[in-house]
């Protein structure tokens, strides 16, 4: 993740949000190279050796081949993002607050909130600006 990122990401939601944020980041970051570096760039390797080599149908037999890899791949990930959701948060070691009631309590966001309105530009600028502490708006 960009530092830029981090940076804007632990001023909006303090040092304790940025905590948990950094702890489920570090869960979902194994998932996201194996499904971009690990194997797609195989796969794209196989083909393109193969292509160059004019072994076309070798490049079918890797793309029905790699097909169901992916998928399985894919959905395994998916059931252990969501399985994670509802298990991680109830292991005795993980203290977690509501996202909502964390930035009710630093007065971050209003109770009267409407949650299904549209948000305008200067009201989202407004609760971002709620979010940095004060030390970044000195020069």
């Amino acid at each position: 993740m960009g530092i830029l990122f981090r940076i804007f990401v632990t001023g909006m939601i303090g040092p304790t949000g940025a905590t948990y944020f950094t702890v489920a980041y570090e869960i979902y970051n194994p998932l996201f190279a194996l499904a971009t570096a690990g194997l797609p760039i195989a796969i794209s390797r196989m083909v393109s050796e193969s292509v160059a080599q004019g072994r076309y149908r070798d490049v079918k037999k890797i793309k029905k081949i790699s097909t169901p890899i992916f998928l399985f791949t894919g959905t395994l990930g998916l059931v252990l993002m969501v399985l994670g959701a509802f298990i991680v948060p109830k292991l005795k070691f993980v203290n977690v607050t509501n996202a909502v009631d964390y930035c009710r309590e630093k007065e971050i966001i209003e109770d009267e909130l409407e949650w299904g309105r549209q948000v305008s530009r200067s009201e989202y600028i407004a609760v971002f600006a709620k979010a940095l502490p004060e030390e970044a708006f000195e020069q």
